[in-house]
């Protein structure tokens, strides 16, 4: 229906362009699916009248032994200069074909309206966004449209906007990425946000990040825990049947970015979502308000969530859910006073660095886990980050993958070094870099194996660079943890684990009364653990003997061997590939049993807190930075860093671990806490270096 009017359309009647149902009486069960919504463009220039509908429904799916597809709503675009006839989102009808049994029914549709004296926008239950800047005086999006999606044959390169002279106003959800995408290998299956594969791939295939999609509905990945079994950020409705087919993006798969730019005031409703595979940039020139129980993800790899917030306001974020993907950070330079309160989460790495107050209530997280460098699932290799946080291969802190069949992938470095792999070829354990005094570089990632698909290791944990002119009150947690490796299903194949990330906190004065043991994190992740080849038998005694098993090249002696069934025993002698003895008897006899080989555990990372005073009481508790576990032969990481410094005293205090560089240090005290079992010296120093520690005071 396309209907232009210069002058005057009064209306009080029904316009319509609604899809079919589909037929129910096909031969042999078949059914038919529902036919979509067409399209009502409207213009006019002035609209009255006060109870005219606009209608595009979608036909509902045919109903048999084999049940139709609803069809999908259609569009409606009202454009008119005003008059008496007031819209809200009862005016219109945009909803998706209904649908029986296992068929999926359709979505709803979208409406625009726009105001063509004022450039005023507003949209009722959909949106598409394509590749187009859109500017207008002030956009409002109703509470309405809970079908708001990105064209989805929109390229990379593409950056949808929104500017205004005035504000806007964010409601519904919106989930946004092109969805270019590959069948994934299997099926899967869900309950709640758990997805279960059978046949799948997803360590090689799906990254946190990922968009999927399955049954008509599109989801991200919030975490890949195997080949079979992932998380995703909502729910499928309903739960996905086994058998599903789906399909992905690659972690490439992405839009450059995604902005909403109002002028004056940027409002995010309350329980809004805004969900998308690309940079984000949020920006207010007046005032910028958050409502209680907001998600926004900007789930690119390498892209950044920016808010620019007008200096002095004052933020509470309620139950908010931030998430940015890997390798991006959470970004705001602005002087503002924010407190976190109610679980808000902020998944993400953050660089605030102007904040005037914050407030950390207890029940928040600010969490950077697994927020650095990504393993590669192609090559293996595990990249470390460079002086501007890009990851690359080859740099201090990358781990090397196993040479291949029955090798497992180094840990990463960062604050520690990473443990090596183990197996026939070890990869080897990246190395500690990074300053230790203002740490701000992402942890390097596990290796996996050498050019075999899916045994990626762990990610490596990102940055917390947190600046505050005023008081931070740290009642939350804080961390920054490396990623365990992924075992993959190829036999005696695992990733080494993600060494932890970089916590650096700046404030003049550090408030607590509610704090947890460890609430500053930074801890590398476990080895992955795979089966080794063949199976071995235990028969309630020190000896283990094997079929088709590697000992001697895979074990060595005083390594912990772990069988299926048993607790770790450590290795007494290795007789040949199929006999070796261990230090304490089997408590069964069985045949058949698998026995596992372990990768690298990624390297602790670094904290580092500078603070004039408080009533913030620091002890090593406060801290974890401890290296990634390992087991069999493979290596754990070893402990990052802490460097805590009150700059009203010039006082220093290490925790747990110090690297020493080529510098002087000049403080009025220096304390090496007990818990200070790793000290050591950047690997990468001259010949000519001279570290040294020189105090006013005492040296402890």
């Amino acid at each position: 229906v396309r209907v232009a009017i210069s002058g005057t359309f009064t209306h009080n009647g029904t316009i319509s362009a609604n899809g079919g149902n589909g037929g129910s009486a096909g031969v042999g069960g078949r059914a038919g699916g529902g036919g979509a919504g067409g399209t009502v463009y409207v213009t006019a220039g002035t609209l009255n009248g006060a109870t005219g509908v606009f209608q595009a429904n979608a036909g509902a799916g045919g109903n048999n032994t084999g049940d139709g597809g609803g069809g999908g709503g259609g569009r409606i675009t009202l454009l008119t200069g005003g008059g008496s006839f007031s819209t809200d989102s009862s005016d219109f009808s945009v909803i998706g074909g209904t649908a029986t049994g296992a068929a999926v029914a359709g979505t709803k549709g979208t409406v625009y309206v726009k105001n063509t004296s004022t450039n005023a926008v507003t949209v009722y239950h959909g949106f598409t966004y394509d590749d187009t800047d859109h500017f207008a005086s002030s956009w409002t999006v109703d509470s309405s449209a809970t079908e708001q999606y990105c064209d989805p044959a929109l390229a990379t390169t593409a950056t949808p906007s929104i500017h205004t002279t005035g504000a806007i106003t964010f409601a519904g959800t919106l989930a946004c990425a092109n969805v270019t995408t590959s069948v994934g290998t299997g099926t899967i299956s869900s309950s709640g946000t758990t997805v279960t594969g059978s046949g799948s791939s997803f360590n090689s295939q799906i990254f946190v990040g990922s968009a999927i999609i399955a049954r008509g509905q599109m989801r991200f990945v919030t975490s890949v825990a195997s080949d079979t079994s992932m998380t995703v950020d909502s729910a499928f409705s309903p739960d996905l049947p086994a058998s599903t087919v789906f399909t992905y993006g690659t972690s490439t798969n992405s839009l450059t970015s995604f902005t909403l730019d109002a002028a004056t005031t940027l409002t995010i409703a309350n329980n809004s979502s805004i969900k998308t595979k690309s940079a984000m940039l949020l920006a207010a020139g007046s005032n910028f308000s958050m409502g209680t129980g907001v998600t926004i993800m900007a789930t690119k790899v390498n892209g950044d969530l920016e808010f620019n917030i007008p200096a002095g306001n004052t933020q509470t974020w309620d139950s908010l859910t931030a998430w940015v993907g890997a390798e991006g950070e959470f970004v705001t330079d602005d002087a503002f006073t924010l407190t976190l309160q109610n679980g808000t989460i902020i998944n993400a790495s953050v660089r605030w660095t102007a904040l005037t107050t914050l407030t950390q209530n207890a029940g928040t997280s600010i969490n950077a886990n697994f927020r650095g460098c990504v393993g590669d699932a192609t090559t293996g290799s595990g990249p470390t980050s460079t002086t501007d946080n890009t990851c690359a291969d080859s740099a201090l802190g990358s781990s090397t993958p196993g040479g291949g069949t029955q090798s497992t992938g180094g840990g990463g470095g960062h604050g520690g070094a990473g443990g090596n792999g183990g197996g026939t070829t070890p990869g080897t354990g990246g190395t500690s870099f990074d300053s230790v005094t203002a740490p701000v570089l992402f942890g390097a990632s596990g290796a996996g194996t050498q050019s075999v698909v899916g045994t990626k290791g762990g990610n490596g944990g990102g940055l917390v660079r947190i600046v505050v002119g005023g008081t931070f009150t740290h009642n939350g947690t804080i961390s920054a943890n490396g990623e365990a490796g992924l075992a993959t299903e190829l036999t005696g194949r695992g990733g080494g684990g993600g060494a932890g990330g970089s916590i650096y906190i700046t404030a003049p004065t550090i408030n607590s009364g509610n704090l947890v043991s460890g609430s500053l994190a930074a801890n590398g992740g476990a080895g992955g653990i795979a089966n080794s080849t063949g199976t071995v038998t235990t028969n309630g005694t020190t000896t283990l003997t094997g079929s088709g098993t590697l000992f001697t090249t895979t074990l060595s002696v005083g390594a912990v061997i772990n069988v299926q069934g048993e607790t770790p025993r450590t290795i007494a002698s290795i007789g040949s590939n199929t006999s070796l003895t261990v230090t304490s008897a089997f408590s069964t006899s069985a045949s058949g049993l698998t026995y596992s080989i372990g990768a690298g555990g990624g390297g602790g990372g670094r904290v580092a807190l500078l603070t004039g005073g408080g009533s913030f009481s620091i002890d090593s508790t406060d801290f974890a930075v401890a290296g990634g576990a390992a087991v069999s032969v493979a290596i754990a990481g070893t402990k990052g860093t802490v460097f805590a410094k009150n700059t009203a005293t010039n006082a220093v205090t290490i925790y747990h671990g110090f690297t020493y560089d080529d510098v002087d240090h000049f403080a009025s005290s220096w304390t090496f806490d007990p818990s200070v079992t790793e000290q050591s010296c950047n690997p990468a120093l001259a010949t000519t270096a001279t570290p040294s520690i020189h105090t006013t005071g005492a040296i402890t």
